[in-house]
């Protein structure tokens, strides 16, 4: 219980749901797989879609992710579901209309997906004792978060930031097991083994 309540007063945690829909060829990722997002052609104040061109962009957005670029807030957000249907291109239905113009090539800072969970994390290092290099490596890191600050359990291949936001772009990590920490039958907390990404 102890260490629960350090996880509260811990430092700042996001966690990203990975999921994927349909089945074979046709599964789309979410959050989409993103390398150097920036905005495709010039857009007006007002304009109800946004287009994006990246090195590497594939899988799918859903309603309510946001899109940070510009500097005018609030930020672009999706109103539907839109798969990505051309690598590297896409084209996003807005809920709200531009609140300021974006010139072509401006550069998206990063993202805010309707999976985030934000949470505070208790994060340690494993003991020596337990590290093997295969199951467990040195760069592995232990993360104690509260059950009740997770309505949705963290589970292997989600991603897992340790910043106050993922705007960088760049995941730190990726969650590789999870286990159940538990008192009478009910889940009070989540111990997460993340790996360094890359």
């Amino acid at each position: 219980m102890l260490r629960l309540q350090l996880a509260r007063r811990g430092i700042p945690v996001l966690i990203r749901t990975v999921t994927q829909s349909g089945g074979g060829m046709d599964q789309l990722r979410h959050p989409p797989a993103v390398d150097g997002a920036v905005v495709d052609g010039a857009h007006a104040q007002g304009a109800t879609t946004l287009r994006l061109r990246a090195a590497r962009l594939d899988g799918r957005f859903l309603t309510g992710d946001e899109i940070w670029v510009g500097g005018t807030l609030p930020w672009p957000r999706v109103s539907a579901e839109t798969p990505i249907e051309i690598n590297g291109q896409v084209e996003l239905p807005l809920s709200v209309p531009l609140a300021g113009p974006l010139a072509n090539g401006e550069t998206v800072v990063g993202f805010g997906f309707t999976s985030d969970r934000r949470t505070k994390g208790n994060v340690e290092s494993y003991p020596l004792r337990l590290i093997d290099g295969e199951m467990i490596l040195a760069s592995d890191r232990q993360v104690l978060v509260a059950a009740e600050d997770c309505p949705k359990p963290p589970a292997p291949q989600d991603q897992i930031f340790f910043t106050e936001d993922a705007a960088a772009g760049q995941m730190d990590g990726v969650i590789v097991a999870v286990r159940t920490s538990a008192e009478f039958g009910f889940a009070i907390g989540y111990i997460i083994q993340a790996r360094r990404a890359g």
